[in-house]
């Protein structure tokens, strides 16, 4: 993940979840894209729909995908099999 994609879970977190996160995606991308916009940068229709919608979009995944994959795998039961024990 690269800092600015953490920006937003930093914000959901110090605002303890007061501040959903596909809100907080929301604002981080459309402040990038003003940032961008003055510097000159070109802004197209795209670009736009990308700041509104990638927040809510990542949250579905995240809540509907990930996290049942990772409770999953913390509810597997694997015994480590002692190293004396392995053959070679």
């Amino acid at each position: 993940m690269a800092p600015y994609d953490s920006l937003a879970f930093v914000i959901e977190r110090v605002s303890k979840q007061k501040i959903p996160f596909p809100i907080a995606r929301i604002t981080t991308d459309i402040s990038c894209v003003v940032i961008g916009f003055s510097f000159g940068a070109i802004v197209g229709v795209a670009t736009v729909i990308f700041a509104f919608f990638t927040g809510p979009l990542v949250q579905f995944f995240r809540t509907r995908v990930a996290e049942p994959l990772l409770k999953e795998k913390n509810t597997l039961h694997v015994k480590p099999v002692p190293a004396n024990k392995v053959r070679l």
